[in-house]
């Protein structure tokens, strides 16, 4: 039972250290807790997208591409491994399924550089 305060006029409502102590988990932890063969969660295998992400900094413009479930996601990782090197995030676009295949697998997860950019979006517009 999660643990009570008293507020005036309220009644008793749940405390945040009570919360804490109960081990209460968000939902997605506990739809994230349920894996299959390969390790990942249905839901996430289904919904794993690929994300053109582009970086500024001064004049230079940088692109990271990667396949996660949403553009949130994509932020926070490139921000958390230290990808963006204190570029600014600009923009972010979902890759339809027809680009997505264009993308070779060494460039997902990695800062690229104008010449890979630019040579992989001739690749597409050719798509």
């Amino acid at each position: 039972m999660i643990g009570t305060g008293r507020r005036r006029g309220a009644g008793r409502v749940p405390t945040w250290a009570a919360c804490n102590r109960s081990r209460i988990q968000s939902p997605f932890a506990l739809r994230l807790s349920t894996r299959n063969e390969g390790g990942v969660a249905p839901e996430l295998e289904r919904a794993r997208l690929m994300w053109w992400l582009t970086y500024w900094k001064f004049t230079k413009t940088q692109v990271v591409i990667l396949k996660t479930s949403s553009l949130i996601e994509a932020r926070e990782i490139v921000s958390m491994s230290g990808l963006d090197d204190g570029m600014t995030f600009q923009e972010g676009h979902e890759l339809d399924a027809v680009r997505a295949k264009l993308v070779p697998a060494e460039y997902i997860a990695k800062m690229l550089g104008r010449r890979e950019t630019e040579a992989l979006l001739r690749k597409m517009e050719q798509a």
